[in-house]
């Protein structure tokens, strides 16, 4: 442990960083056991644990996390860490761009000789938020979300369906991404970092009234994340004002995965999540089609994801995102091997091929972009 009493600027971002952390565990805590009926999607196929052991490594999760609070060293954050590994490698769910966030932050602080570079840690947090301001605007410009989503985003948050307002909010769209990235860059330099402070303030308040109990209420697991973003960017950005650089490999590296990497997002050879690809309408859409008659097993978990809920129809489309956010509480991960992997799932009903299908969209949603398999495949 240490014995130099802990800088306060350093101590409110333990504070701030194991506090959300530990709210977004327990906000989505079906996400980490296995008793639900939205199946796993384990790294290794066939790899899991049972329902009992499934809930002892979530509350040994929470645990190590908040033993943090106690004892912030490493042999305590090198257990946390283990711990998640394996429930990721047990859920590709569970890599969620806010546990990603925190996980790397929190890797800022580990050092087996339980000292502190200050300056580091604070450089490390700095290059990882500039990096997801930069890509998560970056990634919204396009078709699909300037044109499309925010708009009807909009029009749901307003309650209405103008046509003026509609057309109002496209032409206005641009600026969304235009603030991320302007705030990534004004937040590297020394002089203009209160300015893209303030702009990203305003970004994370935006996002937590549009997404909150006033707004569209959806997807509540990101407003400790934004919250903790506004309070974290005041402690590293507006509270400090020494020059960013990449002095160390540990630096570099950071700055590879968090700053390089997102650009091979756009040739779908890197993770949504892992390159801040929040809300950007590039995400890919999976759908399962089931056939009427084998309905009724399904109906009491996948009603409320149905995207046709007419009471005349052959084929019953289900909307795995929509059902992951009802019943794990975050989006799915939506990578094309966990789509596989839930495919698989639904297989085991031994459904005819032509009674079960499955759809895959890639944005912006048109026919050549559909993808289609079926439990043959």
């Amino acid at each position: 442990m240490q014995t130099k009493p802990i800088d306060p600027q350093i101590k409110w971002i333990k504070i701030i960083l194991i506090s959300a952390f530990t709210i977004g565990l327990l906000g989505s805590y079906k996400l980490w056991i296995s008793d639900r009926f939205f199946p796993l999607s384990p790294l290794i196929e066939g790899f899991s644990l049972p329902v009992p052991l499934s809930y002892l490594l979530f509350g040994l999760l929470v645990l190590s996390l908040l033993a943090l609070f106690v004892r912030f060293e490493h042999r305590v954050m090198l257990l946390f860490f283990s711990l998640l590994t394996l429930a990721i490698l047990l859920d590709q769910n569970r890599m969620q761009a806010w546990v990603y966030f925190y996980s790397l932050i929190l890797l800022s602080f580990y050092n087996p000789k339980n000292t502190l570079d200050k300056e580091g840690t604070i450089r490390f947090i700095q290059i990882i938020m500039i990096c997801m301001y930069f890509w998560s605007g970056a990634h919204k410009i396009n078709s699909s979300f300037l044109s499309i989503e925010f708009p009807q985003m909009i029009q749901d948050f307003l309650k209405g369906n103008d046509p003026q307002t509609l057309s109002l909010v496209k032409r206005f769209s641009w600026l969304i991404p235009s603030f991320e990235i302007l705030a990534a860059i004004l937040l590297f330099f020394r002089k203009t970092r209160v300015v893209g402070f303030g702009i990203a303030v305003m970004t994370h308040l935006s996002i937590i009234v549009l997404f909150g109990p006033l707004g569209l209420k959806q997807n509540y697991i990101i407003l400790p994340w934004n919250l903790a973003l506004i309070l974290l960017g005041y402690l590293v950005f507006f509270k400090n004002r020494s020059k960013i650089t990449l002095p160390t490999w540990k630096t570099v590296a950071l700055f590879w995965f968090v700053g390089i990497m997102p650009m091979f997002n756009l040739l779908n050879a890197w993770g949504d999540c892992l390159s801040w690809s929040l809300y950007s309408s590039k995400n890919k859409l999976f759908y399962v089609s089931i056939a009427k008659q084998h309905w009724p097993q399904f109906q009491p978990h996948l009603e409320s994801a149905l995207i046709n809920k007419e009471v005349q129809q052959e084929r019953y489309i289900v909307d795995v995102n929509k059902w992951s956010y009802e019943e794990l509480s975050v989006p799915v991960n939506p990578e094309y091997r966990v789509f596989k992997s839930i495919s698989k799932f639904f297989c085991t009903y031994n459904i005819p091929e032509t009674d079960l299908m499955f759809m895959m969209y890639r944005k912006p949603v048109k026919v050549e972009n559909l993808e289609r398999w079926g439990c043959e495949e």
